[in-house]
């Protein structure tokens, strides 16, 4: 281990009498930085995936979630632990090893869908000595480029700030286990400790792969700077194309104001939605336009429900779930040829395709698999 690794821990471990000697076998504590945000209904991809996980896990253990809010989201048999948060302050960390020293779960499952997040709850398990599963909701670059330790923290942000390829490699080497959204994102070196899990999803009923559709969706995170909805809207701004938006879109890096898109007359600005299936049905295909996502779940929505995707090229994950022709393409800078093929095209086989392509991301086939990972902690 480094001499720089050995300042981090010994500032925030070194002396701490937090251990926990007894763990619950059946009890265990789920971890997601949920946050309130301006609009109160919206939750980022790794916060969804974690109240999905919740709901079935409930059935099996005593579990727990560390959160920032007070809501259970109507689980029955969940227990909250509000007023979370990963900030890297020496008093929130022991505050937060202090109330899992007092539940003594028998693991941790963390959803960290940044490096800080990661980082944060490795530091609790090892003052606690409680095993962690870490389940990263991010391809690896994005999650070391979040790895930043500013608050609070000067010296130990002089001597490590700017090295996070050294803290990702720490992490992965102190996780007891260790889950990915894809088999690729899996280091060689810990492949015996790691699973996939795929974002998962509910599969719909009875989908209707006959009928003609003549929308174009967008659907998530609506900015310029990693989802760039832009080039959509910039390429169906004034063309014949029903376009509906459904997302978020605040004020925050790459913010981008809807406002300047409504004098397009065929461009539909729905705000964020809890039923986002009634826009599934009526889709031709969805597009994606991000620089990069770690599996984006709007994407296997969208097959569940027989949609084509069209994503970058430059967006690694979606050379990885996209078959040009198959169950979508994959475009360089052609958005607009791209969109104009697929909405001329008989999309009855495609649309197959595409629900079957859905089926290995139901959520009880990817439950087992997490079900698994916590069975297997000593």
């Amino acid at each position: 281990m480094s001499v720089k690794t050995d300042m981090f821990l010994f500032q925030f471990i070194h002396g701490t009498q937090c251990e926990v000697k007894e763990r619950i076998k059946n009890r265990i504590a789920i971890t997601c930085n949920i946050v309130e945000r301006e609009n109160k209904n919206y939750l980022f991809g790794a916060e969804r995936y974690t109240i999905k996980i919740c709901k079935e896990l409930v059935n099996l253990y005593d579990v727990h979630l560390f959160q920032q809010l007070d809501d259970n989201y109507g689980i029955d048999g969940l227990t909250i632990h509000s007023h979370t948060n990963n900030f890297f302050s020496k008093q929130m960390i022991t505050e937060t090893a202090r109330r899992i020293y007092e539940l003594k779960p028998n693991v941790i499952f963390c959803n960290a869908g940044t490096g800080n997040q990661a980082l944060y709850w490795i530091v609790v398990s090892k003052m606690t000595k409680v095993p962690i599963i870490m389940f990263f909701h991010n391809e690896p670059k994005y999650i070391k480029n979040t790895m930043e330790i500013v608050q609070g923290l000067e010296f130990v942000y002089k001597q490590v700030h700017g090295n996070e390829q050294e803290f990702y490699g720490f992490v992965l080497e102190q996780s007891d286990k260790l889950g990915f959204l894809l088999d690729q994102y899996i280091p060689m070196e810990y492949k015996d400790k790691s699973y996939t899990f795929y974002n998962c999803i509910e599969l719909p009923q009875n989908v209707d792969i006959y009928t003609k559709r003549n929308n174009i969706l967008y659907v998530g995170r609506i900015n310029t700077d990693v989802k760039r909805t832009q080039l959509l809207l910039d390429t169906v701004s004034d063309t014949n194309y029903h376009t509906d938006i459904v997302g978020y879109s605040y004020w925050d890096n790459g913010y981008l104001n809807m406002d300047d898109y409504k004098k397009y007359k065929n461009i539909y600005y729905h705000g964020y939605s809890n039923h986002v299936e009634s826009f599934y049905k009526k889709a031709n295909v969805l597009v994606i336009p991000s620089l990069y996502e770690g599996l984006p779940t709007v994407a296997l929505e969208a097959f569940s429900y027989g949609v084509p995707v069209i994503g970058y090229k430059e967006c690694k994950v979606m050379k990885d779930i996209i078959v040009n022709g198959y169950n979508g393409w994959l475009v360089d800078n052609d958005l607009k040829s791209c969109i104009d093929n697929a909405m001329n095209l008989d999309m009855v086989q495609i649309r197959e395709n595409c629900i079957k392509e859905s089926m290995k991301y139901d959520i009880k086939r990817i439950i087992k698999t997490i079900i698994q990972s916590i069975e297997d902690i000593e």
